[in-house]
């Protein structure tokens, strides 16, 4: 059996919604990478992360806190954000780590314009 935990994030904490209502918002955290770094010490297989700013359109989104999370942890981490407008935002926020970098480009670039869903091992 795989485990994939999920990490959604509004406004820099750590959330979960009840059928996608903002009202229903309940903090878990508000430390996203602190919580990532837990998931993997406790075995997770995968990471999937949810920017719900960037998904409700809000003006801020997540991306920093994300980029410190891809760096801080070593297990693969699926991102939906519609912060990602375009590959030179994906590579802004990964341009520290050239092996992401690469990655992303031999599997996901051919993809990218067709879905927001990104996958970095």
């Amino acid at each position: 059996m795989k485990v994939l935990a999920a990490i959604d994030i509004i406004e820099g904490d750590v959330v979960r919604l009840t059928k996608g209502d903002k009202s229903t918002k309940k903090v878990y955290s508000n430390d996203p990478v602190k919580v990532a770094k837990k998931w993997e010490e406790e075995g997770a297989d995968m990471l999937h992360i949810v920017d719900l700013d960037a998904a409700f359109g809000n003006e801020s989104n997540n991306l920093s806190t994300i980029s410190e999370i891809l760096h801080s942890v070593n297990i693969p981490i699926q991102i939906l954000s519609l912060a990602f407008a375009s590959t030179a935002t994906i590579f802004q926020m990964m341009e520290s780590t050239c092996q992401w970098r690469s990655k992303l480009r031999r599997w996901w670039l051919p993809r990218v314009r067709s879905t927001t869903s990104i996958l970095a091992a």
